[in-house]
């Protein structure tokens, strides 16, 4: 079954989604933190034309929404810390002193974004940004399914990853979670006005365009990855 709705509507159906719920999901996002040069050759990236990157990123991704970040970082920096203490014969710690030994390893730090919270205190699946208050879909232990793809919407043309790698920015690990590299909790955030397509309580939402930079290319490959999204079975 899918649905045709518009932002506005998928934002209403999120806000009144509660608990931990898994989610398959569409999203156009433009490169606008491309770098202006190659990391490699120290060329001029082609893909900027001013101030406007026509890149764009089409990923097709699943994960958790409602969840809580720290609570799931604390639970397996927990878990590492009582695994090394068995392996080296030690004692489990007390609550008290796992609280200490969590925070000593999870260094929180500032955001650019905050979490949207019902009146009730309970938390939605948005962020809000900081300073400019756009509104973000927040997904922890997300899951890129298949292979992401990028348009330049000049011309239409479709890229790679590894074609357009030079111009990326270099990705950062989760080091302040203090847990090993692949044990790491997968935490992003999406833009909004960027989510084309959702997979949500067994329906399949598709939704009305809202960014300008689209052009018929993205359309089309959108459309062939509709029928695609999946709801992962587990985290």
């Amino acid at each position: 079954m899918i649905t045709q709705i518009n932002t506005e509507q998928l934002k209403d159906i999120l806000f009144d989604t509660r608990g931990s719920t898994f989610c398959g999901f569409v999203a156009v996002m433009p490169q606008d933190r491309m770098n202006k040069t190659s990391r490699t050759t120290g060329l001029l990236n082609p893909f900027w034309e001013g101030r406007r990157c026509c890149l764009v990123k089409i990923s097709r991704l699943s994960g958790q929404l409602n969840a809580r970040y720290d609570k799931a970082v604390e639970k397996k920096v927990a878990k590492e810390i009582t695994e090394e203490r068995h392996l080296a014969g030690l004692p489990d710690l007390s609550e008290e002193e796992m609280i200490v030994a969590i925070n000593e390893r999870f260094i929180k730090g500032e955001n650019w974004q905050q979490t949207v919270i019902r009146e009730d205190g309970t938390i939605t699946p948005f962020a809000e940004h900081k300073q400019t208050h756009e509104l973000y879909l927040r997904v922890i232990n997300q899951k890129v399914i298949g292979t992401p793809i990028y348009i330049d919407i000049r011309t239409n043309r479709q890229y790679t990853k590894d074609e357009v790698q030079q111009y990326l920015p270099v990705e950062r690990d989760n080091t302040n979670q203090g847990l090993s590299p692949e044990n790491q909790v997968l935490y992003n955030c999406y833009k909004f006005r960027g989510i084309r397509a959702m997979r949500l309580n067994k329906i399949v939402y598709r939704v009305r365009p809202h960014m300008e930079a689209e052009v018929e290319e993205v359309f089309r490959i959108l459309n062939n990855r509709l029928s695609e999204i999946e709801i992962p079975q587990e985290v």
